[in-house]
């Protein structure tokens, strides 16, 4: 067919991200805690830094994040009654 540009499918599909953004959107992660109730999330071919745990959790980063919104509901640190009490002395 004249014309008929068989990447333009493709093209359309990405939305106008380049390769780097679309190699990010692919990465897997894992949800990670730390003592203090933190969460965060890290690549799943990342090793654990010291102080942070699996939760058990994985996929794309929208997907973690979204894990994280629904059950992170207080962002103070787990020990702020002390860190406060601390202060006052």
């Amino acid at each position: 067919m004249k014309g008929c540009n068989h990447t333009g499918g493709i093209v359309s599909q990405l939305n106008g991200h380049n390769k780097e953004q679309i190699k990010f959107m692919s990465i897997e992660y894992r949800i990670v805690i730390n003592h203090e109730e933190q969460y965060s999330l890290i690549p799943i071919d990342q090793p654990l830094k010291r102080g942070w745990k699996d939760t058990g959790k994985m996929g794309s980063d929208t997907e973690c994040l979204k894990h994280i919104e629904e059950v992170w509901t207080d962002m103070a640190p787990a020990d702020l009654e002390r860190i406060k009490a601390s202060l006052r002395h």
